[in-house]
């Protein structure tokens, strides 16, 4: 039987400790975003730490007033069209290894990213650069929801579901409806953000071969394979956790949050199960036997991961299912998750470390032992909401009115209207419930974007959504409306370079 590694090294009690230890070991974090407040969730928890973009969008001011923010163009033909929204694309640029080399003389350095790709994984290679993610064989292993089924039936949290070739589905659907009920779900194994994933009920099946025609002609389905995984439309608010897998100190996890799937005045369009934001607001609502029921499963599936070969961040979807009132596991991410940046906001409003600090100490192999600063259940107690806006236009769109990043109010007019009050971007700069942040891509003017492309992001400590979790409540209405609004988009039908 294999023995447990015992956790050793310098206790983490605080953040200003974490600073510490990381200063101590030499550390300099580079996150590579697309846009200024991408990966500002490092700026917290380690003093020696920069932001590379690609984007210089309208919360640079902000946030380089907190953290050193180098903004790259990417030189191509469309890179002062459409903004640079991969990673990928950003480190491969000569002169941000340069830049990356020149600015750490003397220090570790990590490379903190969303997820993995063998092109970064190669140029982290070849520097002698830490990668802070899973390898990309580790990733491209466990990502898929195929993958998930696999884990989920091993820890005994069997999903019915049945995976079937494409060109016998039209065939197989009296069979399917029959087993599932009369809505099913439809999902490409590789597929995520609501790509490739279909609600169909009976009475619409003769749709189904052309609107997976219509998404693949559209370019809307990026990882198309030869069959889809199908399994009943399960009645229920979404709901998620998080894990970190470490290498002695067991697996990490949070509490509940809220997940903002189709929100009708965010979501892209003609899209189902799109992930647009996470409330902790109104976790507060959620039982507390739904919460340790999650901790559970996380710490099974962490443990799973972890045989693996996976370590620091993943996390797991859920549907609180109405009729049973349990929770139905959906989805594993091995990787860092949409709810950053907000997550670590959410946690340092409540005193606690950040689960996305250990994923950064697992990789850098930095000893530590965790001390446990307030009881779990508090973070049920936290305020935060964030919201991602998307192109909800047919077609590409260019921006007619920049808004600065930072810390808004809508006015108390009989007509609210959208008033800026100052820089921000965190959690901590709103004063209070009223204020809201706009950042993460705030659009410049004429800069065009495709369809159902990332706009921006909304941050609250109020809840934007109803207790449904379903739909924006008349605040976040107003709120959404007036973004919109301001931002001046129109259609275009063609684009004068």
């Amino acid at each position: 039987m294999e023995k447990k590694a015992k956790p050793s090294g310098t206790f983490i009690r605080d953040i200003e400790n974490l600073k510490t230890l990381f200063s101590r070991n030499k550390i300099k974090i580079f996150g590579i975003g697309a846009y200024p407040s991408t990966r500002s969730e490092i700026r917290p928890l380690i003093d020696d730490s920069e932001i590379i973009c690609a984007n210089q969008t309208g919360e640079f001011a902000s946030v380089s007033q907190k953290i050193k923010v180098s903004c790259f163009r990417i030189k191509n033909r469309l890179s002062s069209l459409y903004p640079v929204q991969n990673p990928e694309e950003i480190l491969s640029k000569k002169s941000v290894i340069a830049h990356i080399r020149k600015n750490s003389a003397g220090k570790r350095i990590g490379i903190y990213i969303y997820k993995p790709s063998l092109k970064i994984e190669k140029i982290c290679r070849a520097n002698g650069w830490i990668l802070i993610a899973n390898r990309i064989s580790v990733f491209d292993k466990l990502a898929g929801k195929d993958e998930a089924c696999r884990i989920f039936q091993k820890i005994g949290k069997n999903r019915d579901f049945q995976t079937v070739p494409l060109n016998s589905l039209e065939k197989k659907l009296p069979g399917l409806f029959s087993r599932f009920g009369d809505k099913i779900v439809l999902q490409f194994p590789r597929e995520g953000g609501g790509r490739g994933t279909f609600f169909f009920r009976r009475e619409d099946s003769k749709n189904i071969s052309s609107e997976i025609a219509k998404k693949r002609k559209g370019s809307e389905i990026k990882n198309f394979s030869n069959r889809v995984l199908v399994n009943a439309y399960i009645k229920g608010p979404s709901l998620s956790i998080s894990g970190c897998i470490t290498k002695s100190n067991g697996i990490l996890c949070d509490s509940l949050r809220y997940q903002l799937i189709d929100i009708a005045e965010a979501k892209k369009i003609n899209s189902a199960g799109v992930f647009c934001g996470n409330d902790w607001t109104l976790a507060k609502n959620i039982p507390a036997f739904l919460d340790k029921q999650a901790k559970k499963i996380a710490v099974l599936v962490g443990n799973v991961l972890k045989s693996e070969g996976a370590l620091g961040m993943f996390g797991i979807d859920f549907i609180r299912c109405r009729e049973s009132d349990t929770l139905v596991p959906i989805e594993i991410n091995p990787r860092l998750l949409g709810t950053t940046p907000v997550s670590v906001y959410v946690h340092l409003q409540k005193e606690q470390i950040p689960l996305e600090a250990f994923h950064l100490l697992e990789f850098l192999n930095i000893p530590y032992r965790k001390l446990k600063t307030l009881p779990k259940e508090s973070f049920l107690s936290a305020h935060g909401c964030h919201l991602i806006l998307y192109n909800q236009t047919s077609g590409r769109v260019r921006v007619g009115n920049e808004l600065k990043g930072g810390v808004y109010a809508l006015t108390r007019a009989s007509r609210p209207a959208l008033k800026y009050l100052r820089p921000g971007f965190e959690l901590s700069d709103i004063k209070n419930m009223n204020e809201f942040i706009l950042t993460d891509g705030m659009p410049l003017k004429k800069l065009v974007y495709q369809k159902n492309k990332k706009l921006l992001r909304i941050i609250s400590k109020k809840s934007l959504v109803k207790k449904s979790a379903a739909e924006l409540n008349s605040w976040g209405k107003k709120v959404v409306s007036q973004v919109r609004s301001n931002l001046k988009i129109h259609p275009l039908k063609k684009i004068n370079r």
